[in-house]
């Protein structure tokens, strides 16, 4: 099956951000690639060997690493692109040759790593040394790829995944009430005695999109009949401001949210689905004392 390279996903990205009006969701930057490349279920869907995320997936997030590298775009939050002015001006030919150029260079660049496994000739390819920029980009884009991985758990493997960060969490008695592609609910107990015990609601909105404040309202109503002391909202594509605001402005029974940025730093801390590695930089500077007296 033909998959879409890097180089030929670049110029469609940037297309797609101008369309949008330069600031854009990825979800929906990765739709308007796709109808632009007119790329078929299979070539979105086709998974790496180990089923961890698509190839379309990996690839976007890697565009964004080049995006990001040549000042092409910016992220002022997580999961969302916007253009640079470098991004809303530069050429469609500047980015051809951005492509074949830049890349082959970097593929030359490149040192094989000894590998028993066969490799896929169309996966990204392993560049040293990177430079500062592109560590501080891929620094970021983990946390992309990771609420990419969590969106594209099938229910019954992300419910496993979630009764884990609600065990972490302290919360036992866990009861799932409803589980599908876009929702999962339930409801918890925390603390130790029964006279000491505390009613939890949970949802966690596993789609793209922003909660509006109405989602909040709706879920403060449920936790409020349900007579529980707390509801914890869990959004991967996070909250509007609106949302934020209405959540304060609510006072009995509380509500914590929680959006996708600071799950996936708790999954960092509590090393569930991250391995983390210290990455040394060489950082060079001018010795003016040296030159003053040779």
């Amino acid at each position: 099956m033909n998959i879409p390279t890097i180089e030929s996903l670049i110029n469609p990205t940037l297309e797609a951000l101008r369309e949008l009006g330069g600031t854009a969701r990825k979800a929906d930057i990765s739709r308007i690639v796709a109808t632009k490349m007119q790329l078929s279920n299979e070539q979105l869907t086709l998974r790496y060997p180990s089923g961890s995320t698509t190839y379309f997936t990996n690839r976007m997030n890697s565009v964004r690493v080049y995006l990001l590298r040549d000042n092409l775009i910016s992220q002022p939050q997580i999961g969302t692109w916007q253009l640079t002015e470098k991004g809303w001006t530069v050429e469609g030919n500047d980015i051809s040759s951005f492509d074949t150029t830049e890349m082959r260079s970097r593929k030359k660049r490149a040192k094989p790593k000894p590998s028993n496994k066969v490799n896929d000739t169309q996966t990204v390819p392993k560049v040293s040394p990177l430079s500062l920029d592109e560590l501080i980009a891929s620094h970021s884009d983990w946390r992309e790829q990771l609420l990419d991985t969590l969106r594209q758990l099938p229910p019954q493997r992300f419910e496993r995944f979630f009764r884990r960060i609600l065990e972490a969490s302290s919360l036992r008695d866990i009861e799932f009430m409803r589980n599908d592609e876009n929702i999962l609910e339930g409801v918890a107990t925390r603390g130790g005695g029964l006279m000491s015990q505390t009613r939890v609601i949970f949802r966690c909105a596993r789609h793209n999109r922003q909660l509006p404040s109405e989602d909040i309202t709706d879920f403060h109503r449920e936790v409020t009949m349900s007579r529980a002391v707390q509801g914890m909202l869990i959004a991967l594509g996070g909250f509007t401001k609106v949302a934020e605001t209405e959540a304060k402005r609510l006072s009995t029974p509380v509500l914590d949210l929680i959006d996708g940025d600071a799950l996936v730093s708790t999954l960092k801390d509590l090393g569930l689905g991250t391995k983390s590695e210290i990455v040394q930089v060489e950082r060079i500077t001018i010795d003016p004392d040296f030159f003053h007296n040779i």
